[in-house]
């Protein structure tokens, strides 16, 4: 089964970014990259791998993306290929 990668916003952060008024800004940007991630897997995560690791989560190392001034926390989960912002 080659399934492909996807993007997963929690119900938590989509309240954040609600509350803060960004959250078309914010899913905006995310949605290119859930399109980049389609078309070119490897290169994205890859470049996802490497951005700074906060801590680690029962297992999954906790990431930091940054879109303009904001902080996105994330994790890659490969063996159920997602990448889960929360």
């Amino acid at each position: 089964m080659n399934a492909e990668w996807r993007i997963v916003v929690t119900r938590s952060l989509l309240k954040e970014l609600k509350r803060r008024g960004i959250t078309s800004r914010i899913l905006g940007k995310l949605k290119e990259l859930s399109q980049e991630l389609s078309e070119e897997p490897e290169r994205v995560l890859e470049a996802l791998m490497k951005e700074p690791t906060i801590f680690d989560l029962e297992g999954f190392k906790v990431r930091r993306l940054r879109i303009g001034s904001y902080r996105l926390f994330y994790i890659i989960d490969h063996e159920r290929r997602l990448v889960i912002f929360f």
